[in-house]
């Protein structure tokens, strides 16, 4: 079932933004790059609607994890930290570098 509190996006990624509900039709548009295209989707189970290829299906799109690490590097391991000023405090005889990581991955990526 199809709920317009939820993000979705569908098998190329594409960005989709739904606007309503009605008589079991979703409505909405997807951003094909260049454009907005108006598309149909059936409420119970995301199929596009009107002869559309299946690429259009709608898949609820994961949250996306964006944050800043930074890990201490030694010569047998790593240890990450939430911020720079905690990484230098946990400096422990041997580390060669102090490398600041950026995340930006869907949730559950890479298990």
């Amino acid at each position: 079932m199809i709920d317009l509190e939820k993000k979705y996006t569908n098998k190329r990624n594409d960005e989709i933004k739904l606007s309503h509900i009605d008589r079991g039709i979703v409505y909405g548009w997807v951003n094909l790059g260049i454009d907005w295209y108006s598309r149909q989707w059936d409420e119970e189970t995301g199929k596009v609607l009107l002869n559309a290829p299946d690429v259009n299906d709608l898949i609820e799109a994961k949250p996306r994890i964006k944050k800043t690490v930074w890990l201490n590097v030694y010569e047998d391991g790593t240890s990450i930290h939430s911020t720079k000023d905690f990484a230098d405090m946990h400096n422990y005889s041997g580390r060669l570098a102090c490398v600041k990581v950026e995340i930006d991955c869907e949730e559950g990526e890479g298990l």
